[in-house]
């Protein structure tokens, strides 16, 4: 994600698109023997692979744009991570850099 920029904008933008993305590893990088030993549940699976889609579907929109607006990511948001359960601790904590995101985008 640090090709995004420099500038302070940029780096904003990537700070809290990289902090939304580590609030969960995505399960591509979970093998069974890895979900199973750590007890891993379906929501947490659930929830990572709904918030990966929401990261990817941003960053592919900006690297085609190179722009991103509040609006398109309150709509991607809604899509990929909006139904999950609000009372999951992950998802408060990714909430809040989707707030900071946002409020990044709508100053601009």
């Amino acid at each position: 994600m640090k090709w995004f920029g420099k500038e302070p904008r940029a780096a904003a933008i990537s700070f809290e698109l990289e902090a939304i993305a580590n609030c969960s590893v995505h399960p591509k990088f979970l093998d069974e023997a890895v979900v199973s030993a750590a007890k891993v549940d379906d929501m947490y699976l659930n929830f990572s692979d709904h918030l990966h889609d929401f990261v990817d579907a941003v960053e592919e929109k900006l690297a085609a744009d190179g722009c991103l607006d509040a609006s398109f990511v309150r709509s991607e948001w809604a899509q990929h991570v909006g139904r999950l359960p609000k009372d999951f601790v992950p998802i408060r904590i990714a909430q809040i850099h989707f707030q900071r995101l946002v409020n990044v985008l709508a100053t601009s």
